[in-house]
């Protein structure tokens, strides 16, 4: 049953990074950004990417921000209407629930990574 469970949450994922990406054909930024974002959660933690995907005057900085919001809110976090910045800044929520929205944010990255490689010219 778990076996089945992940393998139809990997294909929403590859799915919904496809809609996103491929909606974004031809923008390079985007290529370069998806590139880098993991090592940028690996090296900035996820709050301080979170942030600045979000604060930036990059229209493709905050289409992707917006992308990776509606996938844990449809997946992870009831976080209701509050922001995805909002809600990771709130103390609210325990340490696993944080590992646990990191390594799905991780694992949606590189799902990008694949569909950008393959549709982003």
């Amino acid at each position: 049953m778990k076996t089945s469970y992940l393998k139809n949450l990997k294909q929403e994922r590859q799915q919904f990074a496809y809609d996103f990406v491929s909606k974004n054909n031809g923008n390079s930024e985007l290529k370069s950004i998806i590139e880098q974002l993991g090592m940028m959660i690996y090296a900035n933690g996820l709050i301080s990417t979170i942030a600045y995907l979000n604060n930036t005057k990059s229209n493709t900085k905050n289409e992707l921000y917006k992308n990776i919001t509606l996938w844990l809110k449809k997946n992870y976090i009831p976080f209701g209407t509050r922001d995805l910045l909002q809600y990771l800044l709130e103390r609210d929520y325990n340490v696993r629930l944080h590992i646990q929205i990191t390594k799905e944010v991780l694992a949606l990255t590189d799902t990008y990574k694949e569909m950008a490689k393959t549709e982003i010219n």
